[in-house]
């Protein structure tokens, strides 16, 4: 984000800014989030069709889930990361449609795919609560290197949820930024903005500390993953 506020992204750039992001929020289960992202200018195309099929997902939608990771998932553009990721979806739809009577088929294709680029990286998107009846569909040799990848889900995690406005404050907070930086910025009074960092530290556990100068003081380093 900063490097945009630095930079006008290119479309590529700004298309993985935003899937990125999509990911960010499905990890921490606000899906609806997550595929509202997808609203604008940058919608549906072989680079976001993974994202958005994997919001549908965790939005509750396996069924229009599925139908669009099947479809992208033999796109003739696709990278084989975004073929094996419209696969990943499209599996863990139908074993939340179907249970045990999913196709196999599906994870046969998912893991020769894996197997033939070495890539294992989207499986870290099958949520804790469906890696037990992925992993029945797949061989015991895929098994195990799946079982190896950490779920990207956070298990435990309380996040806040902001407003608009306490968004874009959060946007512009790095280790060194002020209340008047932020302030300049955005062009306000620096009291909204240390209203707002008020509600970040507040929902830190961090007492009633500040921004200034930047978050270490409000103990926002303390858990900057959370953040």
């Amino acid at each position: 984000m900063a490097r945009t506020r630095s930079t006008p992204p290119s479309h590529f750039q700004s298309v993985q800014l935003l899937t990125a992001r999509a990911k960010v929020l499905i990890a921490l289960r606000q899906a609806r989030k997550a595929l509202a992202l997808f609203e604008g200018p940058f919608g549906l195309s072989g680079a976001t069709a993974p994202a958005i099929a994997l919001s549908q997902l965790y939005a509750g939608r396996a069924h229009e889930a599925y139908v669009m990771s099947v479809k992208w998932g033999i796109h003739q553009d696709s990278s084989p990361r975004a073929a094996l990721e419209s696969l990943v979806v499209s599996m863990v739809a139908d074993v939340r449609l179907n249970g045990t009577a999913a196709h196999r088929s599906t994870a046969q294709r998912a893991e020769a795919l894996s197997a033939r680029h070495d890539l294992w990286s989207p499986w870290s998107a099958v949520a804790p609560e469906d890696r037990g009846l992925v992993l029945r569909l797949l061989s015991p040799s895929a098994r195990d290197r799946v079982s190896e990848r950490a779920s990207f889900f956070a298990s435990s995690v309380s996040v806040p949820h902001l407003t608009k406005r306490e968004q874009v404050v959060l946007a512009q907070l790095t280790p060194t930024s002020t209340i008047a930086d932020i302030a300049r910025a955005l062009v306000v009074s620096p009291i909204p903005v240390r209203r707002n960092c008020r509600v970040f530290t507040a929902a830190r556990g961090v007492g009633s500390g500040e921004c200034d100068p930047g978050w270490q003081r409000v103990g926002l380093d303390r858990g900057r993953n959370d953040v």
